[in-house]
């Protein structure tokens, strides 16, 4: 009996399953009409050439779209603290050239002053 059941439920999930993924196709008639079909045979010749696949646009729910937005939020937020972070770097980068221009024209000075003094400037 068990055996039964979990074959008919098996067979019941599986059927249900493939007819989640059956294509279906859209074509419109000489009259605008737009028709619906699941198969390509179903549609009347002269309208096959303009057959389409359909695929239907996911309609989202309230917590789907919250969470979508949170993410674009989330993302631009990342963006925005990743270019502070490399303006950061940036200026730090420019403070330490200055730093160390500062330092290589002190060294000059005191290597012209010490060789000033060695020449009798005193």
């Amino acid at each position: 009996m068990k055996l039964v059941d979990i074959t008919l439920i098996g067979t019941l999930v599986l059927g249900g399953a493939l007819t989640c993924i059956a294509q279906s196709y859209r074509y419109m008639d000489s009259s605008g009409t737009i028709h619906f079909v699941d198969s390509v045979n179903k549609v009347p010749r002269e309208y096959r050439q303009q057959v389409a696949p359909y695929t239907p646009t996911p309609v989202l729910t309230e917590q789907q779209k919250r969470q979508k937005l949170f993410q674009e939020q989330s993302e631009a937020r990342r963006q925005e603290m990743e270019a502070q972070r490399k303006k950061f770097e940036l200026q730090r980068e420019k403070e330490a050239r200055k730093r160390e221009a500062a330092a290589k024209r002190r060294a000059i000075k005191e290597r012209e002053t010490v060789q000033g003094f060695g020449k009798g400037g005193w």
